[in-house]
Formats: C-alpha cells, structure tokens, sequence
C-alpha cells in the first residue's frame, strides 16, 4: 500500500484519511457501486452490519464513499489521531474482506434498488442513464451506479472476483493527515493478523480464476426510432478545458452534451444530440417512411455541420485534478494534495502476495498545451436514447429483528463500544439535506411522510435514550435489511428527528421506528 502524509491548512481541525483505488465499471450492474456498500456493511474484524449508521450519527466522526466509472474513494474524518485510527482499521478491514454470506449481498442489493430509485426520480438521471444503456461503442460508459436489471443479477461470487481481482492492498493508495506512517501500518498490521485464518488463506491464495466477467445484454431495439446521438471520446487532460468552454459552444449548439465523469478508460465524453425537428418546413409530406428517411437527413447533415464546427476548436491540455465536492473540505485538500509516484519514503512493507491486478492503462500527464480537436477525434459513433425497462424492486420480507442481533467477534467489543466507551457522544450531528424541505413542512406534526422520504420528531427523551437506541442493531433494521435506501438521527433545536429516505414502505418503517422509541420511553422511565 502507497501511504501518503500531508499537512493540512491550519483552518481544518481534527484528523482525516481517504483510500483510492481503481474500481473500473466493466458493465452496467453496477458491481463497483455494490463492493462499495458492503465495504461499510460487514466485515472479518467488524462483523455487525450497522457501524456505519451508529457511528455517524453517535459521533463526531464522518465516514463515506464514492465509486466513479474508474475509481473508489473512502474517507474517514475524527477530532483526534486516536480515533481517527479507529476508522481507518475498520475502512481497511472492509476492504480487504472479500467472501459475504448471500443473505447480505441480496439485501444490500436491495438497498441499491431503493436508492437507484430515489435517483430515477430526476428527468436527468434517466436521460443519462438512457443515454449509457444505448451505447454500445467500446468507450461507451457503463453505468457505475447499476441499472436495476442487470443489478438484480449479481451474487456472491461476482464480488469475490471483483474484490479479488481489483481490492488488492498494492492498488491501494491512503492519504492522510493528523497521524504518522508508524501509527498506519501498526493499524494495518493489526487487521491483516485478526482476519481468519480462511480468510487469510482466500486473501493470499484466492481461487483460480479470479476474473469477474462482465455481465452482457441483448442491445435494445425499442431505441431505433429515438433521437441520435453523435459521440466523440476524449482523454481526460482536456475536460478542464472543455467544461470552461461549455457554456459559450453550447450558445451556438444547445444539443451538445458533456459528460463530466470519466469513464472506466479515463476518457469523457463529448455529444451531439440530434432532436427531431418538429416544425412544418423540416417536415416531410410524403409516407411515414419517407418521412423517417427524412428526418434522419436532415438529423445527419445537422450532425456533420456541428461536427466540422467542432473539430476546428481549440482544447487545453491541463492535469486532471480528483475533485469529490460531496465530501468534506478537508478530504478534498487531501486528494488535491495528490499522490507522488513511487514515493519509497512513505510506501509500507505491507504488501500483498495476492497475484497482480490487470491496471487500467493511465497516460502521463503531458505538459500544458494546446491542440485542436480535430488531432483527437475521429468519426462519431452513433447509438441512439434507450428504453429503460420499468424498475423492479427487489422483494424484501417484513423487517425481522432476530436478524439485527448484535453479532460478536471473538469476543472483542464492537467497533461501537469501543468508541462510546472513550468518546462523548454527540447524537445527531448530520442533518441531511434530502429532507430539508420536510422540516419546513412539518410545523408542530410529530411525524410526515412525502412521497418515499418520512421524518418523527421525538420530544421529552433523554440523550441517553436516543444514544442506546442509536447502538442498538435493531434500530437500524430498516436500513440493513434492504427496506430503505437510507436513514439517520439528528438534533436540531433540543429536539430530536429520526429520518427515512427511498422507502417503498415508508408507514411501515416509520410506524416500526415509533414502535421502537415508545418502548425505549417506557423502559427507561
């Protein structure tokens, strides 16, 4: 693994760490995107599937990730280097555990559903994911997120081969700040002896072969009679560039569209499309036929005039910077820092015997010039906007609390007590802006529920309370056991709320939380 040190500016208190590795989207189940969930579901050192929940909203500390079309990212922020050390041998024991029982990929697939769902919500997001679906060119971009169907197929061995062949401990890379090198690598020490002797033996000597293979599907028909779609892909040191640009080419030529992710080969990708003109001169009155032979025409020879427009412009060529600008000031100073290559004086010895990963081919930074763009593109390819077939719920049973025990681990503390136990908890410290609007809404109701988000608000209940209910497995059962995309505590104004986000069901579950918070009144009066 290739640690990292840096100083952080003096505005940012506390401590912080981020992993990256290369996690490329090889088709459209979105099998990065899932590995990324069950990194924070389970792991060989931190068995109780919901850390993640009761940390966050116990503590101080913030944890979370993000998988693109070519790499995943994890981060960790704490007050103090003792805790931020916590966080890093669970990340870490998450990464490096790569065998899950069935039963936590089905419904952490479930919870993807839901959030795939909540995202299907924005006209943008399924024009983009129409987009990808048909494309069928070698850069075309798969989709990293997952498209439900093709989700819904994934199993365990899928994200063994995954893990396997992409999650080794010499891809990884961690920048940190706030701790030393010693610190790292006495963590990561630590996790590689407590993981199980099979496990160990699966990390060192995993099944031949270890290849996932990219699941495929028969091209969509239905999108033969939808609009054009002129591509050109480009390498990643001109997007700077080009995004600057954007806004004044698109004055000009308001059917260009840019991607502004890199797909699973480091490339973006630059598109023309070509709307039907709905006008009477641009219509054509002879036969149905004809007048499809028309319209794709006058869609060709509006294509090829933006194409030679397009290929007189002038690019940039600039360092591609990692910018992740959900996260954290302070994690995005860190990526911004960059990672020297080959830095001998802050690579550990903890290297991995796992065989070599297959590395996506990454070119040089070249040196700041410019270049038309006519020198790096060719031909269009041309693909059209896909139907996407309706979205499908995985079918998840009623939430079942003999499931949502807390599970032991040779009988060390969890993760949990180990930080209740020395931390002062701050309940509710992460207010999510999804349900902004909710709270504006909700007056003095004690409980709303909108569409597929519901939010409780809790009055006379001690902090102790919440925090036991916050630690408890149980509480967090609508979450592990796929009901819901996400939910959360928060304290705003000496009063508590307790949220659900990218629910199917959100009655039931808010109606089970109640459930759970009455009790815990009774209980504890």
């Amino acid at each position: 693994m290739n640690i990292h040190i840096v100083e952080q500016p003096e505005v940012v208190v506390g401590c912080a760490a981020v992993f990256t590795l290369p996690s490329p989207a090889l088709d459209h189940s979105g099998i990065g995107h899932l590995v990324e969930h069950l990194v924070f579901r389970t792991s060989a050192v931190f068995p109780e599937r919901h850390n993640l929940f009761a940390l966050t909203s116990l503590t101080r500390c913030k944890m979370n990730a993000s998988t693109t079309g070519n790499k995943s990212y994890y981060f960790a922020q704490a007050d103090t280097a003792e805790d931020l050390l916590l966080l890093i041998e669970y990340l870490y024991a998450g990464l490096m555990t790569r065998t899950y029982a069935a039963r936590d990929i089905e419904q952490e697939k479930s919870v993807i559903q839901h959030e795939l769902a909540f995202y299907a919500k924005h006209p943008a997001y399924q024009k983009q994911s129409q987009i990808w679906r048909g494309d069928q060119h070698p850069d075309a971009y798969q989709h990293w997120g997952g498209l439900p169907d093709i989700l819904a197929q994934l199993t365990a061995d899928d994200v063994y081969a995954y893990k396997s062949q992409y999650y080794q401990d010499s891809a990884i890379s961690l920048i940190a700040s706030g701790v030393t090198v010693e610190d790292i690598r006495a963590v990561l020490s630590k996790v590689q002896t407590n993981i199980s002797v099979e496990h160990q033996q699966a990390l060192t000597h995993p099944k031949q072969p270890v290849i996932y293979q990219p699941y495929t599907r028969s091209d969509d028909k239905q999108g033969l009679n939808q609009p054009r779609i002129y591509s050109w892909w480009l390498p990643a040191q001109y997007q700077r560039s080009v995004l600057a640009q954007l806004p004044i080419w698109q004055t000009q030529w308001p059917e260009l569209y840019v991607e502004e992710e890199l797909n699973h080969r480091g490339k973006f990708a630059i598109r023309y499309l070509c709307q039907e003109k709905e006008s009477p001169e641009n219509a054509c009155q002879e036969s149905a036929c004809q007048e499809s032979i028309c319209h794709e025409d006058e869609c060709e020879a509006r294509a090829q005039k933006f194409a030679g427009w397009f290929a007189g412009q002038v690019v940039t060529d600039e360092p591609q910077i990692p910018t992740m600008t959900q996260f954290p000031e302070c994690i995005q100073a860190l990526l911004a820092s960059g990672l020297p290559v080959n830095d001998k004086s802050v690579t550990g010895s903890l290297q991995s015997t796992a065989p070599k990963l297959h590395h996506i081919d990454q070119q040089e930074p070249a040196n700041i010039s410019t270049i038309l763009i006519s020198q790096l593109i060719g031909e269009p390819h041309i693909s059209h906007i896909a139907q996407l077939p309706e979205h499908q719920m995985l079918k998840t049973s009623a939430i079942d609390t003999s499931k949502s025990s807390m599970l032991s681990h040779q009988g060390s503390p969890s993760i949990i007590q180990r930080f209740t136990d020395t931390v002062d908890c701050e309940c509710g410290s992460y207010q999510p802006r999804t349900i902004t609007q909710l709270l504006d809404d909700m007056g003095d109701k004690e409980f709303l529920i909108r569409e597929d988000m519901w939010v409780i608000k809790i009055k006379d209940i001690p902090s102790e309370t919440i925090t036991s209910l916050c630690q408890s497995s149980t509480f967090w059962a609508p979450r592990v056991q796929g009901q819901l995309y996400t939910m959360g505590v928060f304290e705003q104004d000496g009063l508590y709320y307790v949220w659900g986000a990218g629910d199917r069901h959100p009655a039931d579950n808010m109606m089970y939380i109640q459930a759970l918070i009455d009790n815990a009144k009774t209980r504890y009066q």
